[in-house]
Formats: structure tokens, C-alpha cells, sequence
């Protein structure tokens, strides 16, 4: 493997933050029954099993809307919203890191010449 390829797949860890989907559950008797933001990323079944899958451009007092989709919160059966996951984005950091670390020991002692005693 080439020094480009691995500093290329290491920036490539600690840049990125692991997601993943969340289920929300339903907040009963609030103005909202979903605990989600304009600018969340969204999958939603409808009751009769349609799904959706976008970000939200704005919350209206019946309905989740974004780009050419709206979905009434009466029709959501359930409802996933991608959130940052701590751990796996704390596992890629320090994998990044310690490749980092490992490239860096490799090139000085690569690079270092040998002193020969006679």
C-alpha cells in the first residue's frame, strides 16, 4: 500500500463522523409528537406502509414536510432520524489516529539510515 493510499484512508477516518438511523417515538400531548429539526434526515413508514426517506425544510402544526414530500403526523407509523453515533465515530478517530501514529513509525525508521560500528 502506497504512503498516499493510507494518509488518503486515514484522513478519510478522522474526518468522518459515523451515523446512524434512530428510531423516535411518538411524544404524547405535545404540539409535536416527533422530537425532530428542520435539517434532520428523516425515514418515515406511513400507516399504509409507504416510505419516505428525506431531510426536513419545515415542521407545520399537522405535518412533516421536505423537498416535494409532506407527511401528515397522523399517517407516521414510525419514524428514524440519523444522528451522530459517539462511539463509532470515537473508534474511527482513534483507528485514524493509531494508523497515523504506525505510518509515522514506519517512515522515520524506513527513512533513518543504519550506522554500521566496525
Amino acid at each position: 500500500m502506497s504512503v498516499r493510499a493510507v494518509l488518503a484512508y486515514t484522513l478519510a477516518l478522522l474526518l468522518t463522523a459515523c451515523t446512524g438511523m434512530t428510531s423516535v417515538g411518538r411524544t404524547a400531548g405535545a404540539a409535536r409528537p416527533f422530537d425532530v429539526a428542520v435539517g434532520d434526515f428523516v425515514e418515515i413508514t406511513t400507516m399504509d406502509r409507504r416510505e419516505f426517506a428525506f431531510t426536513i425544510t419545515e415542521l407545520t402544526p399537522d405535518a412533516i414536510v421536505g423537498e416535494h414530500v409532506s407527511v401528515a403526523y397522523i399517517d407516521i407509523a414510525q419514524l428514524s432520524k440519523r444522528e451522530i453515533d459517539p462511539v463509532k465515530t470515537a473508534w474511527n478517530v482513534g483507528l485514524g489516529a493509531s494508523s497515523m501514529l504506525l505510518l509515522a513509525l514506519s517512515i522515520l525508521l524506513l527513512t533513518t539510515p543504519l550506522v554500521v560500528m566496525p
